[in-house]
């Protein structure tokens, strides 16, 4: 490659004029200018970004310096080809690729920063991807270092050089990864000695914005791992490990009063930063017996900064400071719990962490909950659990502050000025609690968190939020809490019944009806209580405000205390249907109630009474229902849901989904205790009436993919429920499924094939007309599949596909291994192997692995597996590299281990002949990339071989098959 400077056409399409047009069009001309628009010249841009003439082109406008749009444009398409696009390039030209960027680079530097950084990142790619490009990292160094307008741009390329190794998108293999990290190891003393000199001399000069730079820069070298703890043994570089807690104590030298505000705070945020990764680096603490003490030392002594922090309300600093003591903590951890108080494991940490969630500040209590996650883990399984008790019952009692809502007028949290933040904070606590609960004796909990409810009511500047938090906090606990509890609970529940229902603020009564709802299975136990709670619950349904905390609360006494519950079913059915007119009724608290109810209901004694019940429950959605197609109808509109007109938030009456989200409840929880001599399912009826509902819904709302999930969903439920008794419905359901799929293939309707299949496929009745409705929609299917980048635009289709046919091996084998539709559907299953999709590749594995397996345990179907297996081009061999290529190059690393069961199942069918597949399908591999990428050598393809055709289990085919793809990614 030749970087050319001049300005000639270097194609018909693009030329050095045209692309600086069009970056005037798209950054400086507003609507745009002439026959080229804003949106045309960002399309046409990104075509040229793609095109192989963008590499001479981007050189062309840097070298001339066009303009700064045009100069951010190049810089930025030139990193972005070298890290996607490097494979464009002929070796021969790299040199001349690093020139050009280190020439680019000294001449912008005094310029922009942003094409500069981009410069920078390009540089650092290529540094990483030249195979050509040896001992880089010294090269940089020593040609930037020299001029010092370079050092910050040098210091850039420094800092994301040890990011962008582990870079998947650069696709550098592991045995490039290895080679570079030996480069890097060889010098790292070198590198040390650099940063410890650059910073001696920033700090004496009192150049804060480099000294803050080389900070975050040293903080990133740590990430790779090339430190080693007698590299510290050296005097200046200890000072360089332990200049972060200076910066993040604020104590520089004597010119750090003259720090902006600003660049104070970015000083101890980087250190902070550095420091963490530093603390993560040495979590193997045994490994670093100079290092980490001495970090610990510097650690423990930034209590002072920190009080002084406190004292002067700088909280940016507090986080900063808490950050570290945290990364900290969770590299102490097994020495906290394994060696407690003996130097490391010091619990000296532990109060400093106690300190900090004791601070006003949430985000600071919040940045400890890593660590006590992970610390509780470690306790529960350490032999000295009960010294820890205290510190975690300590960690529960001071986040109760923490956890206060802000104002009496809103629901709990809501008035928070970040709301948001607040409800994703309770839900961490939340977690935190469950782990607790198992170190600390929820009984010890209720009784701590019950005596400073007393404290609280008898303070003089007694305040409801506190006695709130500590209500939310016991409803984490008391679903814990032993049902022989019999002291503390009582005084608890009288409390929560007592509150005045027009006094009380709202956010506390929600609180305690949620308190009430978590009571539920004592209350069980406790019949007692339940002809108190019933009536509270009652008359909170009548407060718009209160309805769905009230409804998710009796939902859950339904559901616990369901033989209690079934003299009030006569009260609950009324519930049931006036509740869908209270407004405030969330559509979550709905189908909590209803699914306590219709509990209740699968509970009595009459079958009669059963059905009649459904039915009841059933007509109030239907009605719902019908009064959203009616309102759709006088619309004026059966089809065409832009904007979710039809079932999003603006839809109104008109929005089916809440209707048919509680028929699907109602016959999911819907379970009856059927006697021998039930003569029909008594929901059975009921689904018969529902039906005409269902099925209009699916003929006015065809298109929106929404409506149909939710309606499939309902119908589902509805299988799930009566099984084999709602075989006379067949019929209708398939004909429906074939007609709307063939004017609208939502894959839903795939999924409810599925689902008919599992239930029916076993009765020979039905097996036919389950392949007849299988082999009609593989029509609508392969159209859209096959269309364009459809496998990617429809993932989900494949899935339920793939799950369909998978219920046929399982259910009914000889009816799919003899279909016509058997061979495409193979064929199908190998070009979906590679789908960037995780449930869809699931599918197609567990479709493949359940035909290879009734090959090899079925002699009946051996015949028809094997004969797919032994086609030249599309058998055995093609689905044998497709595995092996598409786990070594594209398949993210969880989905692995589907492909090693489909492969592991192969061998077990014929080992010598599929080991010879693996083989040929290793040598097909990629080995050498043209820039001359060794990414695997001879032997290590040998050795995978080797291993793979002799994998002992699937798990070991699954690790062998993702080290192979180390070398590739």
């Amino acid at each position: 490659m030749t970087m050319s400077s001049e300005k000639q056409s270097t194609s018909d399409t693009y030329s050095y004029t045209s692309v600086v047009e069009a970056v005037g069009v798209l950054y400086n001309n507003g609507n745009g200018n002439g026959h080229l628009s804003k949106e045309s010249a960002s399309q046409w841009l990104d075509g040229f970004q793609k095109s192989i003439y963008s590499w001479q082109i981007c050189n062309d406008i840097l070298q001339h310096n066009t303009d700064l749009s045009c100069c951010y444009f190049a810089a930025q398409t030139m990193r972005s080809k070298i890290k996607y696009q490097f494979h464009e390039l002929p070796p021969n030209t790299h040199h001349d690729l690093k020139a050009s960027l280190f020439s680019h680079l000294n001449s912008q530097s005094r310029t922009s920063p942003q094409v500069v950084t981009q410069l920078c990142l390009a540089i650092a790619d290529l540094a990483l991807q030249m195979v050509q490009w040896r001992n880089s990292l010294q090269e940089i160094i020593v040609t930037l270092s020299r001029d010092g307008h370079l050092m910050d741009n040098l210091l850039e390329i420094l800092f994301v050089m040890p990011e962008e190794i582990n870079n998947k998108s650069l696709r550098l293999g592991q045995n490039r990864r290895h080679e570079l990290i030996g480069e890097w190891d060889q010098h790292r003393l070198e590198l040390l000695d650099f940063f410890a000199s650059c910073l001696n001399q920033y700090e004496s000069a009192g150049n804060w914005k480099l000294a803050n730079r080389l900070i975050g820069t040293f903080g990133q070298w740590w990430s790779v791992g090339v430190f080693a703890d007698n590299d510290f043994v050296e005097q200046h570089r200890m000072d360089l490990l332990l200049a972060p807690f200076r910066f993040i104590a604020g104590s520089q030298t004597a010119t750090a009063g003259s720090l902006s505000p600003d660049l104070a705070e970015s000083a101890h945020t980087t250190a902070a930063e550095c420091l963490c990764s530093a603390f993560y680096a040495v979590e193997a603490v045994d490994l670093y017996p100079t290092v980490v003490p001495a970090m610990v030392n510097a650690a423990l002594g930034l209590e002072p900064a920190y009080q002084a922090s406190v004292a002067a309300e700088d909280t940016s600093r507090c986080i900063s400071i808490c950050r570290v003591w945290s990364d900290m903590a969770q590299s102490l951890t097994p020495k906290l719990t394994n060696e407690p108080n003996v130097g490391l494991g010091s619990l000296r940490t532990l109060d400093l962490l106690l300190t900090v969630v004791g601070h006003p500040c949430r985000e600071l209590a919040e940045y400890t909950l890593s660590f006590w996650y992970s610390f509780a883990a470690a306790v529960s399984v350490s032999k000295s659990k009960e010294l820890f008790q205290p510190y975690m019952e300590r960690v529960v009692v001071a986040l109760v502050k923490h956890c206060q809502c802000a104002s009496p007028n809103s629901t709990t949290g809501d008035a928070d000025q970040d709301t948001t933040g607040f409800h994703e904070f309770r839900e961490r606590v939340t977690e935190l609690l469950e782990d607790v609960l198992y170190l600390v004796e929820p009984e010890r909990l209720l009784c701590t968190m019950f005596n400073l409810l007393k404290e609280f009511e008898a303070s003089s500047s007694a305040d409801w939020r506190l006695t709130e938090a500590v209500l939310f906090i016991l409803c984490i606990i008391v679903s814990e809490v032993s049902s022989q509890e019999n002291e503390v609970t009582p005084q608890l529940l009288h409390a929560v019944l007592s509150l005045p229902p027009d006094s009380t603020p709202i956010p506390l009564q929600l609180t305690g009806l949620t308190f009430l709802g978590k009571m539920a299975v004592w209350v069980n136990i406790h019949q007692e209580f339940l002809g108190a709670v019933f009536p509270v619950l009652l008359n909170a349904l009548s407060n718009p405000e209160l309805v769905s905390a009230s409804a998710s609360a009796l939902g859950q006494y339904c559901t616990f205390c369901k033989t209690q519950m079934q003299s009030q079913f006569a009260g609950l059915l009324q519930v049931a249907e006036t509740l869908p007119n209270n407004s405030g009724l969330k559509p979550d608290a709905a189908q909590e109630l209803l699914c306590g109810i219709t509990q209740v209901l699968s509970r009595l004694p009459d079958e009669q009474q059963i059905t009649a019940g459904l039915q009841r429950l059933c007509d109030v959605q239907v009605a719902g229902l019908e009064a959203a197609l009616a309102a759709r109808t006088a619309a004026g509109s059966r089809s065409g849901c832009s904007g979710g007109s039809c079932c999003g938030p603006n839809a109104g009456k008109a929005n089916p989904i809440p209707w048919l989200d509680c028929l699907a409840t109602l016959f999911r929880e819907f379970h009856p205790n059927l006697s021998s001599s039930s003569e029909s399912h008594p929901g059975l009826p009921v689904m018969r009436a529902v039906w005409p509902s269902i099925e209009r819904t699916l003929a006015q709302y065809p298109d929106c993919m929404r409506v149909v999930e939710h309606t499939c969903r309902v119908i589902r439920y509805q299988v799930r429920c009566l099984k084999r008794s709602c075989a006379p419905l067949l019929p209708q359901l398939a004909d429906r499924i074939m007609l709307s799929y063939a004017a609208f293939p939502h894959s839903c309707f795939l999924y409810l094939a599925g689902i008919l299949t599992d239930e029916f496929g076993e009765d020979s009745t039905c097996q036919v007309g389950l392949l007849q409705l299988l082999e009609a929609m593989m029509g609508p299917t392969l159209a859209t599949l096959e269309s364009g980048r459809g496998l990617a635009q429809n993932p989900d289709m494949a899935e339920d596909l793939f799950r369909l046919c998978t219920r046929f091996l399982q259910r009914c084998p000889g009816q799919l291994l003899a279909s016509r539709a058997l061979p495409t559907i193979w064929q199908l299953a190998l070009g979906s192997l590679s789908a960037e999709h995780r449930d869809a590749v699931a599918s197609v594995t567990k479709f493949l692995q359940e035909l290879l397996q009734l090959g090899q345990h079925n002699q009946q179907h051996r015949e028809p597996v094997l004969a797919l297996l032994s086609d030249s081009e599309q058998g055995g061999a093609a689905l044998t590299r497709v595995l092996v290529h598409a786990s070594v190059l594209q398949l993210s690393s969880y989905s692995v281990p589907d492909a090693a069961e489909v492969l592991h199942s192969l061998l077990l069918l014929d080992q010598r002949t599929v080991s010879d597949w693996i083989g040929a399908a290793l040598l097909q591999l990629p080995a050498t990339r043209p820039d001359g990428l060794v990414q695997a050598t001879p032997d290590q393809i040998q050795h995978f071989h080797r291993t793979l055709a002799n994998s002992s289990d699937v798990s070991d085919m699954s690790r062998q098959l993702q080290q192979l793809a180390r070398l590739f990614k």
